[in-house]
């Protein structure tokens, strides 16, 4: 699962599409991942470490391209919590989180949630708590803005979102 996902995050990171343009790498870490697919044998956990949340309600079906974003890491022990750069993907329901920079305190407390791990922890929230649902209310109101009336011209009428 780690390799096809780290395949996943070359893919988007080696093409040069618009929606891609978020998750690109340096070219030693294409390097490095291209290497790990062709022999089938994916690096260490603290290389692009991944961990996944699932959406546990319906909402809205789509999918997201890349994003490369800030993802609060909640204090561990003594340590204080920090913002940490990843590239968050998006597939219907599954939230796939590549940690671009960790630092072993990151990789201690998310070690029973990286994928790869015996027995992964899989977190979940609510659709209608998530990130994911206000994120689609910003981009539909965007377009709205930008495209009065678009939106329900091509979905055959208004769109609701909870």
């Amino acid at each position: 699962m780690r390799l096809f996902l780290l395949s996943l995050l070359w893919r988007a990171a080696a093409c040069d599409l618009r929606d891609m343009e978020e998750a690109r790498l340096p070219a030693s870490d294409l390097r490095r991942l291209r290497r790990a697919i062709v022999s089938g044998s994916p690096p260490g956990e603290e290389v692009f470490p991944i961990t996944l949340t699932q959406i546990s309600t319906i909402g809205r079906m789509h999918n997201l391209g890349p994003i490369k974003m800030r993802k609060r890491i909640p204090k561990i022990g003594s340590e204080p919590s920090r913002n940490e750069e990843i590239i968050r993907m998006y597939f219907d329901g599954l939230i796939v989180h590549f940690h671009l920079s960790p630092n072993d305190r990151t990789l201690a407390g998310l070690a029973q949630m990286l994928v790869g791990q015996p027995s992964t922890v899989l977190t979940t929230i609510e659709y209608e708590a998530s990130w994911q649902l206000e994120n689609l209310r910003n981009s539909f109101a965007d377009a709205e803005i930008e495209f009065p009336g678009a939106i329900e011209r091509t979905s055959g009428g208004a769109v609701e979102l909870p």
